[in-house]
């Protein structure tokens, strides 16, 4: 987590991305999540290294899985990113230099292959 804080000082703002992003079940049913990025980021930045330009699964990077705990026989694990929205916050998830080079990481090894100690299954 990056945080604009110091001791003894107020938070500033600084510069960040809100992204969100999306887990549709094969129902077509839909969960939301939201994570900032320090520094202005966008899908282009990073569908090269997503799956089929696309996917992520989320655990892989740090984020939460929006996959409910209830799943069926044609659900899966792969999430979206649905929209990049320049803010100003206090704080942030991670920095997007270091974003950018975890997703390229990860795709790299591959989103089904890289081992992460938090990975959801499937």
């Amino acid at each position: 987590m990056i945080s604009s804080a110091k001791d003894g000082y107020p938070p500033r703002l600084i510069d960040t991305t809100q992204i969100e992003y999306m887990y549709r079940d094969g129902g077509n049913y839909k969960f939301y999540g939201l994570f900032q990025i320090a520094g202005i980021v966008s899908l282009a930045d990073i569908r090269p290294h997503l799956l089929h330009g696309e996917y992520f699964r989320p655990s892989l990077i740090g984020l939460d899985s929006l996959v409910p705990e209830k799943r069926n026989d044609d659900d899966h694990s792969l999430h979206e990113f649905v929209s990049f929205e320049p803010k100003q916050a206090e704080d942030a998830f991670m920095n997007k230099r270091d974003f950018i080079r975890l997703i390229a990481k990860v795709n790299e090894t591959g989103w089904f292959t890289y081992k992460s100690s938090n990975a959801e299954a499937y």
